[in-house]
């Protein structure tokens, strides 16, 4: 199971992370994590019919999952400070560090 954010809604995640969090919404997914921003997370929200999921992408091969081209659903990448994505989940460094490329 991967880290996921949690947001007051379970829809609209991707706005609530802009709105609330300072998070900023990216066109595409970077092609490598070590391209994503000192002190930020890449964060992809995945639309689901009953709620939306906000997994932080701690390793290169969570980010491909996240981006699986056999996947239907509607995918919002953002960047997310690593404080803010701390704060609304605790583990987030655990991830990181344990599982980390």
């Amino acid at each position: 199971m991967g880290c996921y954010l949690e947001t007051p809604l379970s829809h609209g995640k991707a706005q609530q992370l802009v709105e609330l969090y300072g998070a900023e919404l990216r066109l595409l997914r970077p092609k490598h994590l070590k391209d994503v921003p000192e002190g930020k997370v890449l964060v992809c929200v995945l639309q689901n019919p009953t709620f939306d999921a906000a997994g932080v992408c701690y390793n290169n091969q969570e980010m491909l999952d996240f981006d699986q081209p056999s996947d239907y659903r509607p995918k919002t990448w953002l960047y997310l400070d690593m404080d803010k994505a701390c704060e609304l989940n605790p583990h987030t460094k655990n991830y990181f560090e344990e599982m980390g490329d």
